[in-house]
């Protein structure tokens, strides 16, 4: 029986890989690379707002050996750029956006956070998107809750050219990690823009200093005081590192004043550094990493 393909998406843009893509991307493909064709696509197309600052290989080959340090085999997972396919992903990308309008895409919340007027490359953002599903036949993403607004977008573009042309495009479903996405250290949405990020990168000791600034409860004067585990950041963590049994134990030891503050971020840090020494034992080479990464490129390829 074929197996059903899914897809994840990030940009290789500098810093790496953080906790929120850990969350958010790298765990349910690791979970299910036994289950589906899985591929991992480096979004190097959607950096075109973002201009040529990067040093885009070095990026993606430090994400890669993060990504197989974590559990992420490379034998199973195809790697790829999105900017391999050339003439024909032009000619895809043109197609599709016959079927979009700007207020369609203006809709997206994506859009609603920006000020206009919006440069036209910003656009090509969901149209990009779409074609990562179009290109690979896809019917699985994994990606935060946050994404969703955009998946609907493409099932709705999909439906468009499955009536009009005939065409057998799949519908997709969204498939996250154990938490809706990740907060970072001041309790929004974890993200590189926002400079909230811990990185799969960082010291231990940044690591701690990062912990260290997150939010708990001021209501928790003392170390032995009740404290509320509900829009505390280091539990929202918890939540997303631990299973169900640990994660209510310290709840409940944290809402009765036997868990300070103090020891439940040196807990945080411990579980955080432990995953971020991990994904720095890799010692691919770049010529292994490359092979890799064209042999996966061909496979895309193939799909077109």
């Amino acid at each position: 029986m074929e197996k059903k393909k899914a897809i994840t998406c990030l940009k290789p843009s500098d810093g790496g890989l953080h906790f929120g893509h850990y969350i958010g991307n790298i765990e349910p493909l690791i979970k299910y690379q036994d289950d589906f064709e899985c591929y991992f696509i480096f979004s190097d197309l959607q950096m075109i707002n973002l201009g040529n600052k990067f040093d885009v290989l070095e990026n993606i080959y430090d994400m890669m050996k993060q990504m197989i340090a974590l559990g992420v085999d490379p034998n199973k997972v195809i790697f790829g750029r999105e900017s391999i396919v050339k003439e024909k992903r032009l000619n895809d990308l043109i197609a599709i956006s016959n079927y979009l309008s700007n207020t369609r895409i203006d809709r997206l919340p994506l859009f609603k956070s920006i000020e206009k007027p919006y440069k036209m490359s910003m656009y090509l953002y969901p149209l990009l998107q779409a074609l990562d599903f179009y290109m690979t036949d896809a019917e699985i993403a994994f990606s935060n809750t946050d994404n969703k607004p955009a998946i609907e977008l493409i099932n709705e573009l999909f439906a468009k050219m499955n009536h009009l042309e005939g065409r057998s495009l799949k519908h997709i479903e969204l498939i996250h990690g154990v938490v809706d996405f990740l907060v970072g250290v001041d309790g929004e949405k974890m993200s590189k823009a926002k400079g909230n990020a811990i990185f799969l990168s960082d010291s231990c000791n940044e690591i701690s200093k990062k912990v260290n600034k997150m939010y708990t409860d001021p209501l928790k004067i003392h170390a032995d005081s009740p404290g509320h585990v509900e829009g505390n950041v280091v539990f929202q963590f918890f939540k997303a590192f631990l299973s169900n049994e640990e994660y209510w134990r310290l709840c409940d030891d944290y809402e009765k004043g036997k868990l300070p503050d103090r020891k439940a971020k040196a807990e945080l840090v411990q579980i955080l550094n432990d995953i971020a020494k991990k994904s720095k034992t890799c010692n691919y080479s770049i010529t292994t990493l490359n092979e890799i990464l064209i042999r996966g490129e061909k496979r895309m390829l193939y799909h077109i």
